[in-house]
């Protein structure tokens, strides 16, 4: 879990609360790292990221969410890329630790994680040798 410091100063519905909080940490996310492009999926579809994206000077690749109004542009050939993030996570995830995220600090997580990928590295190491 990321440190994310949030305090409602109205009462909010927990969708609302939700909204705020994943964007809060969208920014978070995205404030030191660079990137030329962010690719994200529809649900992550919004003008708020966009422009977030935007200012960091990144090209945002990001379907449209069916009810959108405004439409943008869709590289699809780098959005078939997902495909290769998608599959190494769902591998991390295979491992029980990092599944279930028992780990209580940022610096425990990342050790697990790459522990994880070392693993997952060697054994695809071994097979293809």
């Amino acid at each position: 879990m990321l440190p994310v410091s949030w305090t409602p100063s109205t009462v909010l519905t927990s969708e609302e609360e939700a909204i705020i909080l994943t964007f809060r940490r969208h920014t978070l996310l995205l404030k030191d790292l660079p990137a030329d492009v962010v690719l994200a999926d529809a649900a992550y579809d919004s003008d708020r990221l966009r422009k977030l994206v935007a200012d960091k000077g990144a090209m945002a690749v990001i379907p449209n969410n069916p009810s959108r109004a405004k439409k943008h542009d869709l590289d699809r050939t780098l959005y078939k890329e997902r495909h290769l993030i998608e599959g190494c996570l769902a591998k991390l995830k295979q491992f029980r630790r990092v599944a279930t995220r028992y780990e209580k600090t940022a610096r425990s997580c990342a050790a697990v994680v790459t522990l994880a990928a070392i693993v997952l590295l060697v054994a695809v190491t071994v097979h293809t040798a």
